[in-house]
């Protein structure tokens, strides 16, 4: 992850972004499940299955475009959760914070 990418990256600002785009994604009772720690929690997975596939390897000023399998991101944190004794997560669920989180990301590139 670059230094940059850091540096413009608020956590608190991405968990209120992903908050506001999981509605129309997912039930209101599902969002009010998920608390600040949770989705911060899965943030992180997030960024440890780009970091472990290199994806924050590649040069942002390149043309290359980073082909991301949203399904393989969410069977890596479905994994994790599991591995990680964390409470369980339906996929549709994480699946929407995966997408909600490129989105944020999108916002600060």
């Amino acid at each position: 992850m670059s230094e940059e990418f850091d540096d413009l990256y608020d956590d608190t600002e991405a968990i209120g972004f992903i908050r506001k785009a999981l509605k129309g994604r997912l039930s209101q009772e599902q969002i009010e499940a998920l608390s600040d720690d949770d989705i911060s929690y899965f943030i992180d997975l997030i960024f440890d299955y780009y970091e472990s596939r290199g994806i924050f390897d590649v040069d942002p000023d390149s043309d290359d475009l980073v082909d991301i399998d949203i399904q393989e991101v969410v069977d890596y944190m479905l994994a994790a959760i599991k591995k990680d004794q964390y409470k369980p997560f339906p996929a549709e669920l994480l699946e929407a914070v995966v997408l909600a989180e490129g989105e944020y990301t999108e916002t600060i590139d």
